[in-house]
Parts: structure tokens; C-alpha cells; sequence
């Protein structure tokens, strides 16, 4: 289970990984700023992988030009990644110092801190779930990654999210154990997904 479990989180992260078109580039950039984000918040992740991925969306941005989020959570993400823009002003995301990504992770974390959803703070594993969620939801994240990005956070939920995490622990199982019901268990990862979006609007 644990190679192929590997074998699979690979295999998804090489996919998304080779994605170049700017605009699609930029939503998983935000998508993995905030997944680091919440990383942070639980003591599981350094501030250099979350600020590369920052310096990275500020760089799509600039070669797209102006964006408005399609929905209030890629608006979130985008004010994160704006709130700390004049951080990296000539940063380059391959020769990144640790002073600079500190400060780039305490500005986006603060950003975070200050806000909830569904009445709750958005930090830790919630920040994870959510964004996670609406990356699946919004069709910019492989629905079995998001899953298990999740999943392998399980350690650091609480009992609010423990149903949900649990759940998608279950289907990553599944799917890391399926012979050819591969399709009918994604399908189940993007209901539960689109379930979490619903539950919990920004």
C-alpha cells in the first residue's frame, strides 16, 4: 500500500507539476501557497515551500495581467497572495533566502489568521479542507490528491473535522487499492468535496 500510495501521489504531482498555461498555473500555485499555509499552522511545513509557491502565483499574475477569482475563495487567496506582493518584489522563487520566505509565510499566515468561515478561524487543518475542497470543486485539482492531502493530515484534526477527514481517508484507500473502479471512487471524492464547499461558504 505505501509504495503504491507513493506511486500515485507522484504520478499526480508530476501532472500538475508539468502545467504551464498561466491561468491554470496560477490556481494551483495559490492552491499549494494555502495548502503550506495550513501546513504551517500545524507545525507540519517549513515557510520556504509556501513562499515559492507565492513568488510563483505573483509571477503568473504578472504575465496574466489583472484577475478577479471566479469564486469568494480564489478572492481570499488572491488578497493572501496581495497582502504580502510587496515582499517579493525581485524574489526569485529558485534562489529563495530564508529571511524572505519568513516573511513572506508570517505575512500570509497573519492573513489567514484574521479571518473565518462558518464561524471558524482559518487556520490548520480547516484551511487545508477548505481549500483543498474548492480546488477539487473548482476542477484545478486531481480529486484523488486533494483527497490525500487531506487524509494525511488526519493527525491534526478536531472533532469538527474529523467526519470529513475520515472520509476522505477511506475513499484515498479505495482508490489506492481499486483494480478498475478507479472512476466510480472519484466521483465519490468530488461529491463529498463539492458537499464540504456547500457546507462551508466563504
Amino acid at each position: 500500500m505505501g509504495t503504491r500510495r507513493r506511486e500515485l501521489v507522484a504520478a499526480a504531482r508530476r501532472g500538475e507539476d508539468a502545467i504551464e498555461e498561466p491561468l491554470s498555473r496560477l490556481r494551483l500555485d495559490l492552491t499549494e501557497m494555502v495548502r503550506f499555509c495550513g501546513r504551517v499552522f500545524c507545525g507540519e511545513s517549513s515557510s520556504h515551500a509556501l513562499a515559492v509557491h507565492a513568488i510563483r502565483a505573483q509571477s503568473a499574475i504578472a504575465i496574466i495581467g489583472s484577475i478577479d477569482g471566479s469564486t469568494a475563495f480564489d478572492r481570499l487567496r488572491l488578497a493572501a497572495l496581495d497582502s504580502v506582493a510587496g515582499y517579493m518584489n525581485g524574489l526569485d522563487a529558485d534562489t529563495l533566502d530564508l529571511v524572505n520566505a519568513d516573511r513572506i509565510t508570517d505575512g500570509v499566515t497573519q492573513f489567514f489568521r484574521q479571518r473565518k468561515v462558518s464561524a471558524r478561524p482559518l487556520t490548520g487543518i480547516f484551511l487545508i479542507c477548505l481549500n483543498e475542497a474548492y480546488a477539487v470543486s473548482g476542477g484545478y485539482r486531481e480529486p484523488y490528491l486533494g483527497a490525500r492531502n487531506i487524509a494525511e493530515m488526519r493527525l491534526f484534526t478536531d472533532l469538527e473535522d474529523e467526519p470529513f477527514v475520515a472520509l476522505c481517508d477511506e475513499l484515498t484507500i479505495r482508490f489506492e487499492e481499486s483494480t478498475g473502479e478507479n472512476s466510480l471512487i472519484i466521483a465519490s471524492i468530488e461529491d463529498v468535496m463539492a458537499e464540504f464547499v456547500r457546507a462551508n461558504p466563504v
